[in-house]
């Protein structure tokens, strides 16, 4: 069993709220961590501890007895859906459907960028170049090349040696 605790850190002058979930005895422990982090800019606190003379506190909203983790989180994003001016980042608990449909949302966004769009151009490069050796290699196939093959190859290649000159 995991001893949780949920909790959240405010402070007087400012509506922000921070919340978040520990396995951690004591919070105040917890709570040097979120200093640590707000002097060294880790992390996003808003305005939490923008104010010396008003530092922000740690207030516990619930302990958790519980037997994983990851139950811990999910009662902590309830929590976090539930309260006003938060200001997390990032969700403590993200379901695989989530998780999947994140990955899918970043793997689209790679292939519209510069990097993602080279790196498909290459991609399709290569597999013209696995065809045609493919081809090469077959030796009981007598036929000859077609112009659009060789014009391919050379078209690769060209793009190659502007690639590998533009690094130079």
């Amino acid at each position: 069993m995991i001893g949780g605790k949920i909790y959240k850190i405010v402070a007087d002058h400012t509506e922000d709220v921070y919340i978040g979930s520990t396995a951690q005895h004591y919070l105040s422990r917890r709570m040097a961590c979120h200093r640590l982090n707000a002097k060294k800019n880790n992390q996003c606190y808003g305005d939490l501890f923008s104010d010396p003379t008003s530092p922000p506190r740690i207030e516990l909203i619930e302990h958790c007895e519980t037997d994983h983790r990851d139950l811990l989180r999910k009662r902590e994003r309830d929590i976090l859906e539930q309260t006003e001016k938060t200001i997390n980042l990032r969700s403590p608990y993200v379901t695989e459907e989530e998780r999947k449909e994140r990955h899918k949302q970043m793997v689209k966004n790679y292939h519209t960028s510069p990097a993602g769009k080279l790196s498909l151009t290459k991609a399709n490069h290569r597999q013209k170049i696995k065809k045609l050796q493919a081809k090469i290699d077959d030796n009981t196939n007598n036929d000859k090349y077609t112009s659009e093959e060789i014009a391919d190859v050379i078209y690769m290649l060209e793009v190659l040696r502007e690639k590998l000159l533009s690094k130079i």
